[in-house]
This record gives C-alpha cells, structure tokens and sequence, in this order.
C-alpha cells in the first residue's frame, strides 16, 4: 500500500562527534540544520556502532536511523562537498 500518509521507516540524519564523555559513549551533535532541531540535540551514543575512523571531534557523520525498530541501524561517513 503506497500513499502520502506513509512514513519512512528509515530516515538519515545528520550528526557531528563532540567528543568521548563517558566510558563506551560519545557525544554528538545529532539534528543539525534539520526541520527544528536547528541547532541540534546532543545525543550519547555507544561507541561500537561508531566506525573507527569516525570517533574524531568534529568528524561528520549520517546516522540511519529506523522509525520502527526506535534505534540507528547504521553510521556513515557525511559525503564531503567540494566547491
């Protein structure tokens, strides 16, 4: 059944690494620049769902998150734009 009042139940959402707070977390940014989360809302998130190469500070990530199951099925690397 297709229609308009259907919601995703993936969406991607855009976060950035504060940084390591508490033991087996990190903090981050998540929501930036997104709908009225504007400014974003920070968000603890266990650090083995967090590739390696993306715990640095500052590093932008997509958190791909399922409306359904209520958690992030998967973290990306946020694509670089060059102008």
């Amino acid at each position: 059944m297709s229609g308009r009042n259907e919601i995703e139940e993936e969406t991607t959402i855009p976060a950035i690494v504060l940084g390591c707070l508490q033991v087996g977390y990190l903090r981050m940014i998540v929501g930036y620049e997104y709908g009225f989360l504007e400014g974003g809302v920070e968000w603890d998130i266990p650090m083995d769902l967090i590739p390696v190469q993306l715990r640095m500070p500052n590093s932008k990530l997509r958190l791909i998150y399922d409306r359904s199951q209520d958690k992030i099925i998967a973290i990306e690397p946020f694509p670089i734009e060059f102008s």
